[in-house]
């Protein structure tokens, strides 16, 4: 048997014929989009015929067809629509229970890992506020017990209660700073870099190094970790709310699914440009971070919102160099005074 081997002009009719029936297809499946019973029929018609059969009339119906159906679905285009045709054909593509099973643990996932991560940075912060205020509190007693026995005739008894009371927060500080050396190597065992803490036999240089760790596990939290969990749980919320409101409308898709995921991402890289915009510090007190992460979290649920304010930004910043410049009529009356008439005599 013979094999008709398709020329250029037939096969580019043949792909002509497929987009076709694939924007058809697209546009059935909108409700938004409405197309023509005259124009349905005409899509029909031309999509069902051979290649070799088409006359000069039928491919002139052919590409009208075509070029009608793509001005309907806009803003969707024909690689668009092959595009999704080919994701929603896809092997990798879950099947709808599997969605809602991933994102309703996808969104506690992020909630238990970020819970986790506050409460280690609050138990941090908040050894590293009771070391500071006992260092600050052991220097004031050193020196009212010095003041006292500079004294000539001060009490023993004096004397003693403020050594009580030196031993008493010296006591307090060594046990902070012991808890703040294991809250180090928690993070440590988690990412195993050298602070210099093993080759250190004075304690009060151990103690220094455990403090500066301290400082720089909480601001690398404040700054990036939590910021990028806050804003990731936003959207991951967001995507939550999305799909249940399509399965209760009887509305959702699989393909939803991949514009989702692409959601989470840019929830992750605002909420890491709201840390690093607004600068939370950790170690200070709890009311100057909070706002910030509450910031990072609508930032992940609302990117769209986000989108919106930073296209209002560049708006202005386009339109105030427009402004500064002077208007097309000054220039010209500037650069072409106008003639004066001959002196009187």
């Amino acid at each position: 048997m013979e094999i008709h081997e398709l020329s250029p002009h037939e096969r580019a009719i043949e792909v002509a014929q497929q987009d076709v029936t694939s924007l058809l297809r697209f546009a059935a499946g909108h409700s938004r989009i409405a197309i023509s019973e005259e124009l349905t029929g005409n899509a029909v018609t031309v999509a069902g015929l051979p290649s070799k059969d088409f006359d000069a009339a039928k491919e002139q119906l052919l590409w009208l067809t075509l070029d009608r159906l793509a001005r309907g679905v806009r803003p969707a285009t024909i690689r668009s629509v092959r595009a999704i045709e080919t994701l929603e054909t896809s092997k990798l593509k879950p099947r709808p229970d599997q969605i809602i099973r991933r994102t309703r643990w996808m969104t506690l996932t992020f909630l238990l890992l970020l819970l986790i991560l506050q409460v280690y940075a609050l138990v941090g912060t908040s050894i590293v506020k009771e070391t500071k205020g006992l260092e600050v509190e052991a220097t004031e007693i050193g020196q009212r017990r010095a003041e006292f026995e500079t004294l000539a005739g001060s009490a023993a008894a004096t004397t003693n209660r403020w050594s009580e009371r030196a031993t008493q927060v010296g006591r307090r500080l060594d046990a902070e700073n012991h808890m703040l050396a294991l809250w180090v190597e928690i993070c440590t065992d988690i990412f195993p870099w050298n602070w210099g803490r093993g080759d250190q036999v004075d304690r009060v240089m151990v103690n220094f190094v455990n403090d500066q760790s301290a400082r720089v596990i909480l601001d690398s939290l404040a700054l990036y970790l939590l910021p990028l969990l806050y804003g990731t749980l936003g959207a991951s919320v967001y995507v939550l709310r999305r799909v249940a409101y399509q399965v209760d409308r009887a509305t959702f898709a699989p393909i939803t699914w991949f514009v989702l995921t692409i959601r989470l991402s840019l929830g992750a890289v605002f909420g890491v440009t709201v840390g690093l915009l607004v600068v939370p510090q950790l170690r200070g007190s709890e009311a100057t971070f909070l706002p910030a992460f509450a910031l990072a979290f609508l930032a992940g649920y609302g990117v769209d919102a986000v989108f919106a304010v930073m296209d209002r930004w560049l708006y202005r910043l386009r339109e105030e160099p427009e402004s500064a410049q002077p208007r097309p009529e000054a220039r010209v009356a500037h650069a072409e005074p106008a003639e004066q008439g001959p002196a009187s005599a």
